[in-house]
């Protein structure tokens, strides 16, 4: 997810933070995969190989955008 220039990475990782916490067998590794263009390089990759993105999550709150 921190992928998406629209998530807020800080909160992703704190978040991946307190599932590590609670579940024992879990094991949160950071990531900020914005950085240096990731989305534009992630969406170009997909356009090369042929592999479908959709333009919203699929959540009902999404489909309102």
């Amino acid at each position: 997810m921190s992928i998406s220039r629209t998530k807020d990475v800080d909160y992703l990782n704190m978040l991946g933070e307190e599932l590590a916490k609670k579940y024992n067998n879990l094991t949160y590794l950071h990531a900020d995969f914005k950085k240096n263009n990731g989305q534009d390089i992630g969406v170009d990759l997909f356009k090369k190989i042929g592999i479908y993105r959709q333009c919203f999550c699929g959540c009902e709150f999404s489909k309102k955008y």
